[in-house]
């Protein structure tokens, strides 16, 4: 009975360990994940864009393991789009996608999206998914993560974070988009 109850530990184990690997293979695609590479001439951290350039930076104040994070601040505006575009996308192939949030406001009306939006090759919008939809400040960073088929037709990706009706900021750190083995 011993031996059995070893091999299934044993079995459980390599199962476990297995599935973990495989959640994490390949480079990461995302340019300055824990945005650590400085910033653009606007002021916006590199390799990333954003609808209105004052209100994407970079933050030495709050962050989850480098010394710096990508700030979001709301301001004045209803809608901001802070984004990455991710050429390297094949049709079919499974991404672990994830990022570390948190949300510092007082305001109690906003939504922040963490999606990932898939273009074909004539840079034409497939399909959007949604990683994250969150609607409360949270107390310290929250990781979101989800596996994401790309559509048949991919050839690009643009990972983002949009924050609609937010006063405050939302920062983010360590973003990841791999490959699945």
């Amino acid at each position: 009975m011993r031996r059995v109850s070893r091999a299934i530990a044993l079995v459980i184990v390599v199962v476990v360990a297995g599935g973990l690997s495989a959640a994490a293979s390949g480079p990461n695609l995302v340019t300055n994940a824990d945005f650590t590479q400085g910033v653009q001439g606007n002021g916006v951290p590199i390799g990333w864009g954003v609808s209105v350039p004052a209100h994407f930076t970079r933050s030495d104040s709050i962050f989850r393991t480098s010394p710096t994070s990508g700030r979001i601040e709301g301001g004045s505006q209803d809608r901001v789009n802070a984004r990455q575009r991710l050429r390297e996308i094949s049709g079919g192939t499974a991404y672990h996608v994830s990022a570390w949030i948190f949300i510092d406001t007082v305001d109690p009306l906003f939504q922040v999206l963490f999606q990932v939006r898939w273009f074909d090759d004539a840079n034409q919008p497939i399909q959007t998914d949604t990683i994250a939809n969150l609607t409360v400040p949270n107390d310290g960073f929250s990781r979101h993560v989800s596996v994401l088929n790309a559509p048949a037709l991919a050839t690009a990706a643009t990972v983002r974070f949009v924050t609609i009706g937010l006063a405050g900021g939302v920062f983010v750190d360590t973003v990841v988009f791999r490959t699945v083995q």
